[in-house]
């Protein structure tokens, strides 16, 4: 999220989003980790 967050920043400005704020508020989820491992096994 964080990537994108970055690639992303002049857009989300531009949007009137606040991208700093975004990062400033991403917090790492070891769910999404643990599901992203699952669904690899799969594919």
């Amino acid at each position: 999220m964080r990537a994108y967050l970055e690639r992303q920043r002049a857009a989300l400005r531009d949007q009137g989003e606040e991208p700093d704020a975004l990062l400033a508020n991403i917090v790492d989820c070891h769910d999404a980790t643990s599901l992203l491992r699952r669904f690899l096994a799969f594919v």
